[in-house]
């Protein structure tokens, strides 16, 4: 049930990428779950602003 509710409310790190270096390892991430079959993504600026209704992350 717990998984369940991951997969519904997904997971954003709690580091911004606020470099090239952090978006880096950000992309290194998702590529790694990827691999695993996970149903993740990258979100910009503007796509985190719209899904937690807040510009302050």
């Amino acid at each position: 049930m717990r998984l369940e509710f991951l997969r519904a409310s997904g997971y954003m790190p709690s580091a911004p990428a606020h470099s090239e270096l952090m978006l880096a390892a950000q992309r290194l991430r998702v590529a790694q779950w990827r691999a695993r079959g996970a149903p993740v993504e990258m979100l910009d600026r503007d796509e985190v602003t719209a899904r937690i209704g807040c510009a302050i992350y």
